[in-house]
């Protein structure tokens, strides 16, 4: 990669004069002053203002001679989005209009426009590129705290632009950001100099377990919850450490102090049967969105974030709740309040041990004056870690950079489907939709991340015969490759009905 300049629009606070600038070293102007640092694979710059300023755009272009047998490793915007290796002459689709409710908010397309031609890739946070017999080419960011980070691969323009998302950005005085990392060399070292530079804190821990989802659904009801429950605490051949309950078990999204009918004597019963076998109980919730029939809603709109328009934003539609749902804003102190107590009953007085806490890119959909949707996302996910203290954490449906070294566990991939692919998904190029082909295909994708930035959860597997659509082998093969580069280990099925066979499988999974 050859540098060849850096780009910048900003405009001093309260004015609507923007300024555009093109530099390749350092700039200095009445308002501003620019300096670009380079040191030992790592660039960053520093930026020093006369008075508070706004960036607008921020972006540096280098010169990269692509060669055909290229392949590039494209990070997704967040956990569920397609991530692998692709071909140069390949095409990233963008979500198909007809699913625009379902899914436009899941993904990148409220930040980013996809080019229509085939050649022109990007991904966020970090990329690479390998090249056949030669080094690997990494490009990472070394925080997104400032502003998540944009790699634009221009295959037939020999291009690469690096930006940030900087809408929201402001400068009071000084300030360094924009660090990244690039270096050339064999994979697997790229990334250990990469991470080692990041300067993350991780310790690695690797878990089995169960839980409800890929089974029952929303379908769960104490006597399902009671029969797995069971498997477990009755019998020492499956020593799993850690037992959650999924959706399915709350009054709606947003009431997380009551469960539904299904469970009128409510949750603390079996964490106290889980605690007896030594076994840590999970639970799921989705903290930053509700629905319709939410009291949230109903009592509490001012907790629900709006655009400039005043109209509530929508974080997504699940015809398994009530349809569309709503981000709630972080920043209004009574709804914090509200997530905080939450937090606090069911981690202190119900005694769970982990929360999987899901749908967490909402909180970052929409910048706000001063704070970039990168510095919203970090800040969510430090409050989530101070409010959780040493209980465990399993974040998903979030960017994957903003979770380093503050959850312990987080999902890689998208949900599994029931099927090896999923029609809906496939037919309708949905990146972040279910499958189970594309869960294994970022699972194997971003195992440099596990025991550096979290441990990856690379979804559940299935070996059971009832109620799925996959091969044998296609169950092996999705048992395997989370066997191999996961670290949080799940699965869904009563163990009940496993033949000889598939407890032979099963019991290999226990590294105790």
């Amino acid at each position: 990669m050859q540098y060849i300049k850096t780009c910048i629009s900003y405009q001093v606070l309260g004015s609507n004069s923007p300024v555009y600038i093109e530099f390749n070293k350092q700039y200095q102007d009445e308002y501003i002053a620019i300096e670009l640092l380079h040191s030992n694979h790592t660039t960053k710059l520093k930026i020093e203002t006369a008075s508070p300023v706004e960036l607008l755009l921020l972006a540096h272009h280098y010169q990269y001679e692509f060669e055909n047998s290229d392949q590039i490793m494209c990070n997704g915007f967040q956990s569920w989005t397609e991530t692998r290796l692709f071909h140069i002459d390949e095409k990233i689709k963008t979500f198909n209009p007809l699913l625009a409710r379902f899914s436009k908010p899941f993904g990148d397309s409220y930040y980013y426009n996809y080019p229509e031609n085939k050649g022109y890739l990007h991904a966020w946070s970090y990329a690479y590129i390998n090249r056949k017999n030669k080094a690997t080419s990494l490009m990472a960011s070394l925080t997104d705290v400032d502003a998540f980070t944009l790699f634009e691969l221009q295959v037939p323009l020999n291009k690469i632009i690096i930006s940030k998302d900087i809408k929201g950005c402001i400068i009071e005085k000084n300030a360094v950001l924009f660090q990244l990392y690039l270096e050339e060399g064999e994979e697997k070292s790229l990334f250990e100099n990469y991470f080692a530079c990041s300067g993350f804190s991780y310790k690695p821990r690797k878990m089995n377990g169960w839980t409800s989802w890929y089974h029952y659904y929303t379908k769960i009801n104490e006597q399902n919850i009671q029969s797995n429950i069971h498997n477990y605490t009755q019998s020492t051949d499956y020593p799993i450490d850690i037992f959650q309950i999924d959706d399915g078990w709350q009054k709606d999204i947003g009431s997380w102090m009551e469960c539904n009918a299904k469970f009128p004597e409510g949750l603390k019963k079996y964490v106290t049967q889980l605690h007896a076998k030594n076994i840590l109980a999970g639970l799921w919730l989705a903290p930053f969105i509700c629905e319709k029939k939410s009291f949230i809603y109903k009592q509490h709109p001012e907790w629900i974030l709006c655009d400039k328009s005043g109209n509530m934003v929508l974080a997504g539609y699940n015809p398994m709740w009530s349809g569309s749902f709503y981000v709630l804003d972080f920043y209004n102190d009574e709804c914090r309040t509200y997530l905080k107590k939450v937090f606090q009953t069911i981690l202190q007085e119900w005694k769970f041990d982990m929360l999987k806490l899901d749908f967490l890119y909402a909180v970052c959909l929409q910048a706000r004056p001063g704070k970039t949707r990168g510095t919203i996302m970090y800040e969510a996910m430090q409050w989530i870690r101070e409010v959780c203290g040493e209980k465990l954490i399993l974040a998903c449906g979030v960017p994957l950079m903003p979770c380093a070294g503050k959850v312990d566990f987080c999902r890689v991939g998208p949900d599994i489907s029931l099927g090896w692919n999923d029609f809906f998904a496939d037919l309708f190029g949905w990146r972040e939709g279910i499958s189970t082909r594309k869960s294994i295909q970022n699972t194997i994708a971003r195992k440099h991340l596990d025991g550096y930035w979290f441990a990856n959860d690379p979804d559940v597997f299935m070996l059971r015969e009832e109620q799925q659509k996959m091969t044998w082998e296609q169950r092996k093969t999705l048992f395997e490759t989370n066997k191999t580069y996961g670290s949080l280990l799940f699965t869904s099925d009563n163990i009940d009905s496993y033949d000889e066979e598939k407890l032979k499988l099963y019991r290999s999974l226990f590294r105790k």
